[in-house]
C-alpha cells in the first residue's frame, strides 16, 4: 500500500503531494504526513507563515531531509523538532526540520451482551481487531467511534455470533472514556495494545 501510495504521489501536481510521495518510497519509512501554511502568520500547529511540516515514521533522518530541501519551494521555512543539514549543490548548506510522530496512547471501553458460546478468548479476539485497526490509522487522522464497531464484530466462525456489542467508548486516557470521535494532534500516531481495551461483558 506503500509503494502504491508513493507511486501514485509522485508524478503529482503539488509540491507538498511530491514531498510526501518521495519520502514514502525512502527505505524504512511506513507513514508520512505533510503540511504546508500559506498564510503570512503562524498558523495553529505552529508551522511558520509560507512554511511547510512533514512528520516522518521510520526511515533514516538525513534522507529524509536531504529529499525535503531537494523538492520544496525555494525559501519557505520548515518546522520540526528533528534537525539535519543538508549541503546543496553549490556547496551550501541548508537547515531542514521536521517531526517524529508523537505516540498516543487510545484507550477503549467495549461494553456487550454475551450470548450463547460466549468465552473470555473471544472477547480477547475482538480486542485485538480492534487494537490493529487503530494502531493502522495514520498520523494526525481522526478515530471514528462508529468505525470501530465493524472491528469489534467478529466473523460467525471466530464468535461473532456469541455477543451483542452494546456501547464502545475511546479516549486518550482510561478516566475519560466517550462515543466522541478522537482528532489527533496533527504529529501523533495512535497507540491502542490490548492492555488499553477493556472488555465488560454482561
Amino acid at each position: 500500500r506503500i509503494q502504491q501510495a508513493a507511486s501514485t504521489m509522485l508524478p503529482s501536481l503539488t509540491i507538498m503531494d511530491g514531498i510526501i510521495g518521495g519520502i514514502l518510497s525512502l527505505p524504512g519509512v511506513s507513514d508520512c504526513a505533510g503540511y504546508e501554511n500559506d498564510t503570512n502568520v503562524t498558523d495553529a500547529n505552529g508551522i511558520p507563515g509560507h512554511g511547510i511540516s512533514l512528520v516522518v515514521d521510520g526511515g533514516d533522518a538525513q534522507q529524509i531531509a536531504t529529499l525535503i530541501a531537494n523538492k520544496k519551494t525555494m525559501g519557505s521555512p520548515t518546522y520540526g523538532t528533528t534537525t539535519e543539514t543538508v549541503i546543496d549543490r553549490a556547496g551550501n548548506s541548508r537547515t531542514i526540520n521536521f517531526f517524529r510522530p508523537s505516540n498516543t496512547n487510545i484507550y477503549v471501553k467495549i461494553t456487550l451482551t454475551a450470548l450463547r458460546g460466549y468465552t473470555n478468548e473471544i472477547g480477547a479476539s475482538l480486542a485485538q481487531s480492534v487494537s490493529d485497526y487503530i494502531s493502522s490509522i495514520t498520523i494526525g487522522d481522526i478515530i471514528y467511534t462508529t468505525r470501530l464497531y465493524k472491528y469489534a464484530t467478529l466473523s460467525a466462525d471466530v464468535g461473532g455470533l456469541t455477543y451483542d456489542l452494546t456501547k464502545i467508548e475511546i479516549g486518550m486516557s482510561p478516566d475519560s472514556l466517550s462515543d466522541d470521535n478522537i482528532t489527533l494532534p496533527f504529529n501523533a500516531k495512535p497507540v491502542c495494545t490490548t492492555s488499553n481495551i477493556t472488555v465488560s461483558a454482561s
